[in-house]
C-alpha cells in the first residue's frame, strides 16, 4: 500500500518483553467468540447491535469491523443520547443545512448521515435515542423520509445516502424505550460484549497493548512488573476495560513525571506493585469501595438498568427486577434506581406492582 516499515533483528528480546504471551492475541474463551463475531460481521453489510456494559469496548469493536471491512466512506459516531429534540436542529445535525438555512449558517454543512455515506453510522447508546429522532431514523432507514439539508429549496432531490448501520446498547432493545418497528429495524447480527471479568486472563495482553500505545503516540516506555500485572488481575473493575486502560495511562503518566523531577536517566519505566496498589486505594478513596460482585452493573443476560432514568420511564420489567435484586427491600431499591421511597412507591402503583 502507501506505507513503509523497517524490520531490525535483535539478538535478544527487549527488556521487560514477556515470553510466552502473544500480544495481538487473547486466550480467553469469551474473547475468541467476540473476535469470531467482528470477523464474520466485518463481511457483510447488514446491521450490527452490540450490547454490553459500559466501558466493555463497544465502540472500539464498531470501528473494527468498519475498519475490516474496507468501505470506501468513512465512520461517523452519533451519541444519541445529546441528539437535540427540536425538529431543524435534528434535521441539521442528521441532514446538515445549507447557507442561510437560518441566522446562524454562513456555510453549508453536511450531516452525519451524507458523511457516513459508502462508509458506517454508528449510533452509540442507541436506548437514549429521543423519540422525535426515533421517527425521523425510522422515516430514514426505510426511505420514505426526506432527505434534503434544512433550509434547502423545496425541488431540492438528494441522493439517498447508503451506510452500514451499528447501534450499540447498554440496555436490550426490548426494555428500552426504543419504538418496536425501529428496535427490529436496528437488531441485525447480535453481538454481546463480555465483561472484564469474563475476560480476566487476557488482562496481560491488554496491559500490553495500552503499554505499546504509549510508546506508540507518546514516546514513553513503560513496563509493569509481573507482580503488578497479578494485581491487576485480582482487581475488581467495575468501569470494564475503559477503566483498566485509564489506570493504566495514570500509572504511565505518574512514574514519567516522578522521573522528570527527579531528572532520573533511566530509558524504560518499570512501574511495580506498590504502584498499582496506590492506584487501587486511591480509586477507593475517591469513589468508595469497588462495587462488590452483587453490586456490578448488570450482565446482558440479566439486565438490571443503573442508567439513572426518569421515575415515569422505568418499566414494570425492570421495577420488578430491581425488587428481586434486593429481596423486595423497596428502600434499598430506590437508593439503587436513585430516586426517593415514596417516588418509587408511586412508580409501582402506576405500574400495577402491589
Amino acid at each position: 500500500g502507501t506505507q513503509r516499515c523497517r524490520l531490525e533483528v535483535l539478538e535478544a528480546p527487549p527488556e521487560g518483553t514477556q515470553i510466552g504471551i502473544r500480544l495481538d492475541r487473547f486466550s480467553s474463551e469469551a474473547s475468541k467468540a467476540l473476535e469470531r463475531r467482528l470477523d464474520v460481521a466485518a463481511h457483510h453489510r447488514l446491521p450490527v447491535f452490540l450490547l454490553g456494559l459500559s466501558g466493555t469496548g463497544k465502540t472500539n469493536a464498531a470501528r473494527r469491523i468498519h475498519d475490516a471491512s474496507r468501505a470506501k466512506g468513512d465512520f461517523q459516531l452519533i451519541n444519541c443520547g445529546s441528539l437535540p429534540t427540536d425538529a431543524n436542529a435534528l434535521r441539521a445535525e442528521l441532514l446538515g443545512h445549507v447557507r442561510g438555512g437560518f441566522t446562524d449558517a454562513i456555510s453549508d454543512r453536511m450531516g452525519k448521515l451524507f458523511a457516513a455515506d459508502d462508509g458506517t453510522l454508528f449510533l452509540d447508546e442507541v436506548e437514549s435515542l429521543p423519540r422525535a429522532a426515533q421517527d425521523f431514523l425510522l422515516d430514514v432507514l426505510e426511505g420514505t423520509g426526506n432527505f434534503s439539508p434544512l433550509g434547502a429549496p423545496a425541488d431540492f432531490k438528494p441522493r439517498v445516502p447508503k451506510f452500514r448501520l451499528i447501534s450499540a446498547s447498554k440496555t436490550p432493545l426490548a426494555r428500552s424505550a426504543l419504538r418496536r418497528d425501529l428496535a427490529q429495524r436496528l437488531s441485525g447480527a447480535f453481538i454481546p460484549l463480555p465483561t472484564l471479568e469474563e475476560r480476566r486472563v487476557d488482562i496481560p495482553v491488554f496491559v500490553q497493548t495500552f503499554l505499546r500505545q504509549h510508546r506508540e503516540k507518546q514516546d514513553i516506555d513503560a513496563e509493569l512488573t509481573p507482580e503488578a500485572i497479578d494485581a491487576l488481575q485480582k482487581a475488581t473493575w467495575p468501569g470494564q476495560v475503559r477503566e483498566l486502560e485509564q489506570a493504566i495511562a495514570l500509572m504511565v503518566a505518574t512514574a514519567n513525571a516522578e522521573r522528570e523531577i527527579e531528572r532520573l536517566e533511566t530509558r524504560r519505566l518499570v512501574i511495580g506493585v506498590e504502584a498499582v496498589r496506590e492506584h487501587l486505594s486511591s480509586r477507593t478513596q475517591a469513589f468508595g469501595e469497588p462495587l462488590s460482585e452483587h453490586d456490578e452493573e448488570p450482565t446482558v443476560q440479566n439486565a438490571v438498568p443503573l442508567v439513572r432514568k426518569r421515575p415515569v420511564d422505568l418499566t414494570r420489567v425492570e421495577l420488578e427486577q430491581a425488587l428481586a435484586k434486593h429481596q423486595g427491600n423497596k428502600r434499598h431499591t430506590a437508593d439503587h434506581l436513585g430516586m426517593a421511597l415514596n417516588t418509587l412507591k408511586a412508580r409501582m402503583r402506576a405500574v400495577g406492582i402491589t
